[in-house]
């Protein structure tokens, strides 16, 4: 490890992830190694540990400092890329970062949180994230939009655009060719149950759409009993299943007998339930809200609907059940690849340090 560029990358641990950062953390590794930069990986949070916010934050911080100095040691550039969430998380990551530039790294951190473009609502929240975003070599935004909204709440600090590349599933399912399911069409969806995923919205959607037209919702969470309800006033009980959570084979399974992949979210940074669903080549509906427009190209891979009402999201299903059935499956497909795959990814970052004037990528 002699000269060069050496990445530590730190954030949430992605043992049995369910959703959020972790899902995307083996993808950045894999960006990493892809483009030659990785060093190693320190977990900040453990989602099943009831200390997992702070216990691995605490331990991070003798860590991150030790593979800084073991790097600076081989001759080498050290670089800490960190993941944040929400604010909790991102006053974490300031701290352990700010560590790491002491001990003589560079530092690099990257948004994850929705609730980021909330605190750019108010004029301490506008502060909060100037603040908590400075003294890095640059800040990751995970689509254009982003940087447009950190730039537009007056971060000063470089913005590179570095989405999430896809999940290892989503990877290895690029390898094989898909057909369209058999079968009633089937709209599926996998969210956590919670405010702000849409499925409440998606149910009342689905009602608009003639039977056999079947929908699958895959997920837990503290609205599972209330979306149920929903649809049985709603009238479409029999055609909903209730998958709870699924993972693996079951995951892989539910994807492939999917001919709609829908999510009209407004309460994700950048959904990646989007990019798992299109590597497998399933056309996806979601809102044209923040940044989803950046992560699904209307008319390519699936459509966008212009409002979050029943109306609006029911036309975007039916056309996107009618449409070609090879067409959208192929455009989802080429997308990922052109834009989601770690490699890609890894190149985004290495040219991202070179344009921030680090050490020789």
């Amino acid at each position: 490890m002699t000269g060069g560029v050496r990445v530590i990358l730190a954030g949430t641990d992605p043992d049995r992830p369910r959703g959020g950062i972790a899902v995307a953390i083996p993808g950045y590794r894999r960006a990493l190694e892809a483009a030659g930069l990785f060093a190693e990986f320190i977990p900040t949070y453990h989602r099943r540990s009831p200390r997992g916010r702070w216990e691995p934050a605490l331990a991070a911080v003798p860590a991150v400092r030790r593979a800084v100095q073991r790097i600076r040691a081989a001759g080498a550039v050290p670089v800490v890329w960190g993941h944040a969430g929400a604010m909790p998380s991102m006053i974490r990551k300031a701290v352990l970062l700010a560590v790491a530039r002491a001990a003589g790294a560079r530092t690099v951190l990257q948004v994850h949180a929705p609730e980021a473009a909330t605190y750019g609502r108010t004029a301490a929240g506008r502060l909060a994230l100037r603040t908590l975003l400075k003294g890095h070599a640059f800040v990751g935004a995970l689509t254009p939009w982003w940087r447009s909204f950190l730039a537009g709440v007056g971060v000063t600090t470089p913005l590179f655009v570095i989405p999430n590349p896809l999940p290892p599933d989503a990877e290895r399912a690029l390898e094989y060719v898909t057909r369209p399911p058999a079968g009633p069409p089937t709209i599926v969806t996998m969210a956590r149950l919670e405010s702000g995923k849409g499925v409440d919205l998606l149910i009342r959607s689905f009602a608009r759409l003639a039977p056999p037209t079947r929908l699958v919702v895959a997920g837990t969470g503290s609205r599972g009993r209330e979306l149920e309800a929903l649809a049985a006033r709603e009238g479409v009980a029999e055609r909903v299943t209730f998958a709870g959570w699924v993972s693996g084979d079951a995951k892989e399974a539910l994807l492939r007998s999917a001919h709609v992949f829908a999510l009209p979210t407004t309460g994700d940074s950048f959904c990646m339930g989007l990019i798992e669903a299109m590597s497998r080549g399933v056309p996806v509906v979601a809102l044209r809200w923040g940044a989803i427009p950046d992560v699904v190209p209307d008319g390519r891979v699936g459509w966008l609907a212009d409002a979050p009402t029943p109306e609006a999201v029911a036309g975007a299903l039916q056309r996107t059940l009618d449409a070609d059935r090879d067409r959208l499956p192929e455009g989802a497909r080429a997308w990922v690849r052109e834009t989601y795959m770690p490699a890609v990814i890894g190149a985004r970052f290495a040219a991202a340090l070179r344009d921030a004037g680090i050490g020789h990528v």
